[in-house]
C-alpha cells in the first residue's frame, strides 16, 4: 500500500494484504535495502506548525526549506490547511533555513524541541 524508507536509507516499511493468506487486514513489513538502490544522501526531517500568534488560528501557507549555499534545491510543501503542520525532509549534512508565506502575514520563526 505504502513504501517508506528511514532517514539513513538503511530500511524501508510497507504495507500490504496480499502476502499472508490471512483476514487480519493489512501488514507491516520491513527490509534491508541492497546498498544498489540506497538514498545517496541520508535524510532526516523536521516538522513544524504553522500558527497566527494573536489569534492562535492554524493555518495553510506555503513552506519553503533552502539550504543557506543558495545552489541546494529543497522540496517546498505547504502546511495543513486542518491543524497547520507540514513535514520537510532534509540531508543530514549542511545547513538550512525555512520560510514561510501566506498573503497578508510576516513570517517570524519560533523554534521549539520536543522532550
Amino acid at each position: 500500500m505504502s513504501f517508506v524508507v528511514t532517514t539513513d536509507g538503511g530500511k524501508a516499511y510497507f504495507s500490504s494484504n496480499k502476502i499472508e493468506n490471512n483476514n487480519n487486514g493489512y501488514d507491516i513489513y520491513e527490509i534491508d535495502l541492497p546498498k544498489h538502490v540506497k538514498p545517496v544522501t541520508p535524510m532526516h526531517y523536521v516538522k513544524g506548525k504553522i500558527v497566527n500568534k494573536e489569534s492562535n488560528k492554524l493555518l495553510a501557507a506555503h513552506v519553503e526549506i533552502f539550504a543557506t549555499d543558495g545552489r541546494t534545491k529543497m522540496p517546498e510543501s505547504l502546511s495543513d490547511k486542518r491543524d497547520g503542520t507540514f513535514t520537510a525532509y532534509l540531508p543530514m549534512k549542511g545547513k538550512c533555513g525555512i520560510d514561510a508565506r501566506k498573503k497578508g502575514y510576516l513570517f517570524i520563526p519560533t523554534i521549539s524541541t520536543l522532550k
